[in-house]
């Protein structure tokens, strides 16, 4: 049958005209899903995204799970960043804190903004020692860090280390983490306290 070359390129142009909608529709999907569970300023995965992992873990009953390293870190003093020098300083401030630990993680690593200016960490499997000495590393460039509204400004974090128990739930966890966080500010602040 003879080819109607009219015909043939309608249809090629149509075809090209759903595939280039079809792939804005991805991509406008992709972009909605990252924004849900990432954070605008830091770039971080989010709360509500590190509580649904942390919700699978609990659920999970891998071997390596007894092994999961969680921190929860505050940047101590950060309300008096934000009212000596503005809002503007505080968000220098977390963003310049979320580059930093992101450089020290591993692709099996999960570092999220929880909320306002504390972050958590989960590090699977790493011992005590290994995220211990990670976080002294992050401590002490931090607070090397210098900013352009206040070169003076000494940065500081306090933190709380767990390791996973099993059979305990994500709320759980968290807590404990929460707790030995809570501790390390109630010892001085700039510390980091892990959980007993």
């Amino acid at each position: 049958r003879p080819i109607n070359v009219s015909e043939a390129r309608a249809r090629s142009l149509t075809q090209s005209c759903y595939r280039r909608y079809h792939d804005e529709l991805r991509g406008a999907l992709e972009k909605s899903v990252d924004m849900a569970f990432t954070d605008g300023l830091t770039g971080l995965y989010n709360r509500r995204y590190v509580t649904r992992h942390l919700a699978s873990l609990a659920q999970s009953k891998g071997t390596d799970d007894n092994d999961t390293a969680q921190i929860m870190v505050d940047i101590d003093h950060f309300k008096s960043v934000n009212d000596t020098y503005g809002h503007h300083a505080g968000d220098e401030v977390l963003h310049r804190f979320a580059q930093l630990a992101a450089m020290g993680l591993r692709k099996s690593d999960l570092l999220a903004r929880y909320g306002g200016e504390e972050f958590v960490g989960l590090f699977p499997p790493t011992s005590s020692q290994a995220c211990l000495a990670a976080l002294e590393r992050l401590r002490h460039s931090f607070s090397e860090q210098r900013y352009a509204f206040a070169g003076e400004l000494s940065s500081a974090f306090s933190a709380g280390l767990t390791h996973y128990q099993p059979g305990e739930s994500a709320e759980q966890f968290i807590k404990r983490a929460d707790n030995a966080l809570y501790e390390a500010k109630h010892l001085g602040r700039n510390r980091i306290q892990q959980a007993g």
